[in-house]
């Protein structure tokens, strides 16, 4: 009998031992889907307050002047680069 238990006892083990990894694999995926989801609402949150921006009075101006500042800083780089 006690190597009954012994055997049995090892393969509770390993079924515990199994059962916690799954769970840490689970959490970790909760945990991934979380950051997921808060990092697409803080993206849908600052498109939603760039577009309101560009609607206001000199809004559009102000977009063209930023992509203009980016463009040129590019081709900066570009430059130096080269």
């Amino acid at each position: 009998f006690s190597e009954i238990n012994i055997a049995e006892g090892r393969k509770r083990a390993q079924v515990l031992a199994s059962e916690a990894t799954y769970a840490e694999r689970v959490n970790m995926a909760k945990g991934e889907a979380e950051a997921i989801r808060v990092v697409a609402e803080a993206t849908a949150h600052g498109v939603e307050v760039i577009a309101e921006a560009i609607q206001k009075t000199g809004g559009k101006d102000a977009v063209t002047l930023r992509i203009a500042e980016k463009y040129i800083q590019s081709f900066d780089k570009l430059a130096q680069e080269s």
